[in-house]
């Protein structure tokens, strides 16, 4: 991951992502009421990154901390998602 901007307002760059984090990613972030702006871009499809713009309220949070909190749901969904794949899986196994 590549940084570009000051406190409140950056671009990162993920490498070796697309769409798929990216689109995520965006909407997780957009839910900060501090964000004003983020948006998310792949350049071209030979190129293997993803780049993500977030804009913050000055003063009321920074680029990087709305970025992290955005990663830090996208991880819990993940394990909530894990944990009802796997409650499924089981029942259907006993089921069996």
């Amino acid at each position: 991951m590549q940084i570009t901007g000051d406190m409140t307002n950056a671009t990162f760059a993920f490498y070796e992502e697309d769409h798929t984090l990216g689109n995520l990613l965006r909407n997780q972030i957009v839910k900060n009421k501090n964000v004003e702006f983020c948006a998310y871009s792949v350049p071209h499809p030979s190129e293997p990154i993803c780049n993500v713009r977030v804009q913050c309220a000055e003063g009321k949070t920074d680029s990087h901390s709305a970025l992290r909190h955005g990663l830090k749901r996208i991880s819990k969904m993940c394990d909530v998602l894990d944990e009802k794949f796997e409650e499924a899986l089981s029942a259907f196994q006993k089921s069996q």
